[in-house]
Formats: C-alpha cells, sequence, structure tokens
C-alpha cells in the first residue's frame, strides 16, 4: 500500500517527476532468453505510466517481430528506419524515431531485418556498443528523456 500512497500523493509525485527530469537519463533493458513472459508488455506499460506522470520516455524496441510498435499503434509501414538502421550505423536515433499517441513517450521500432543484425555485425569492431553510442550521442544533442527503455 505504500506505493500506492506514493503515487496518489501529488506533491510527491510531482517532486519525483522533477527529480527525474533533472538528472541523467537512466536506461533499463528489459531482458530475458525465454519467449512470452511479458517483457516487451512491461516495457510498453511501464513507459506509458511514466510518460503519463510527465516524464519522457523512449522506448527502444530490438524484437525483429516489431511488438512494441504494435503496442503503441505503430503501423508496420511506419516502422522504418528502425533500431536495425540505427545499430548498422545509417541513420541516427534522432531520425528513427516515431511519436507515439502520448506527447512524452517516443518509440526507436524495430525490424524483421533485426533478424540478420547479429550475422551483419558478427566482423564487426565494437558492435557490443553500438547502441550505447548511438543513444549517448542522441541524449548529447539534449534530448529530454528521463528513461530509456530497451526491449528485446
Amino acid at each position: 500500500m505504500p506505493a500506492l500512497d506514493f503515487l496518489l500523493d501529488t506533491a510527491r509525485t510531482r517532486d519525483w517527476v522533477a527529480a527525474a527530469a533533472a538528472r541523467p537519463a537512466r536506461v533499463l533493458a528489459l531482458t530475458n532468453q525465454k519467449g512470452g513472459v511479458g517483457k516487451t508488455t512491461t516495457a510498453i506499460n511501464l513507459g506509458a505510466s511514466l510518460a503519463e506522470l510527465g516524464i519522457a520516455v523512449l522506448l527502444v524496441d530490438l524484437d525483429p517481430q516489431g511488438n512494441a510498435g504494435t503496442g503503441v499503434g505503430l503501423g508496420r509501414g511506419e516502422r522504418y528506419p528502425s533500431s536495425f538502421d540505427v545499430l548498422m550505423r545509417e541513420v541516427a536515433i534522432k531520425d528513427a524515431v516515431r511519436s507515439t499517441a502520448l506527447e512524452q513517450l517516443k518509440l526507436l521500432p524495430a525490424s524483421l531485418d533485426l533478424v540478420g543484425a547479429e550475422i551483419a555485425l558478427a566482423e564487426e569492431e565494437a558492435r557490443l556498443f553500438r547502441l550505447r553510442d548511438a543513444l549517448q550521442a542522441w541524449l548529447a544533442e539534449g534530448q529530454p528523456h528521463g528513461y530509456v527503455l530497451r526491449s528485446e
């Protein structure tokens, strides 16, 4: 019950939202090797909840099925450029991010191209840091995000 009281106390919520906006973005990765355990659903609902509180959220979809895009109302034809293009360094995150129905919730969509990402990047140096580097560059441009939620 204390968590519910915390959310209902509007002064406390305002202070928490202000603190989240003042600090650097936090990156949360929602991962699990097993499929069907609710990673994408959790990311969408957590992102939407934070956005409703007024905190800017970027939802990064790394699942080739692209269900995060579907969950926030993005059509299949609206997913390009995608997170695959960012990983391949073909576009910057700012050029691939999509708006959603919630003003504070943005999406970096996934596409079926991600199926081949591991093979395409196998020989690339520092391949494990491509998403981190792209996010750092994007946030350095002054993008107002309190949370980056990564779902795969």
